[in-house]
């Protein structure tokens, strides 16, 4: 074991060829283990946290930024507010500030909100429905268009690929 001081700070200490700990002053600034680098610290805050060779978590400040499950993140913060969370390599869901913009289910995306108002929805691949502020705009049946409205008045009615008009 071996270690190396400035002044009365250790700066640094090794075990064989390996650097095990490195300090700043009275602050730890990283670990390591093996030749991997396990943690870093800026001050008193954590900045990073490793396994292996993987990142599995990143702060800003007191903030956790992100967090990564092997090679994939899961989730994302921006401030306090969580903004994504990933399932595998799928997108699950997105926040704007404390509104869910979206869920996935999959690789298909469920609903869309817009502020407090949901603005679309789909089935698989299929768009069901579609509104605009509180107002349903169309209506689909599989690839069909089955209803479409303008404001509050239904404005046309399909039946099968035949247009019926109110």
């Amino acid at each position: 074991m071996m270690s190396f001081w400035s002044g009365s700070k250790m700066v640094s200490l090794w075990s064989g060829s390996k650097m095990v700990s490195l300090w700043s002053g009275s602050k730890m600034m990283s670990l390591w283990s093996g030749s991997k680098m396990m943690s870093l610290w800026s001050g008193s805050k954590m900045v990073s946290l490793w396994s292996g060779s993987k990142m599995v978590s990143l702060w800003s400040g007191s903030k956790m930024m992100s967090l990564w499950s092997g090679s994939k993140m899961v989730r994302f913060w921006s401030g306090s507010k969580m903004m994504s969370f990933w399932s595998g390599s799928k997108m699950v869901s997105l926040w704007s500030g404390s509104k869910m913009m979206s869920p996935w289910s999959g690789s298909k995306m469920m609903s869309l909100w817009s502020g407090s108002k949901m603005v679309s929805f789909w089935s698989g691949s299929k768009m069901v429905s579609l509104w605009s502020g509180s107002k349903m705009m169309s209506l689909w049946s599989g690839s069909k268009m089955v209803s479409f409205w303008s404001g509050s008045k239904m404005v046309s009615l399909w039946s099968g690929s035949k247009m019926v008009s109110l």
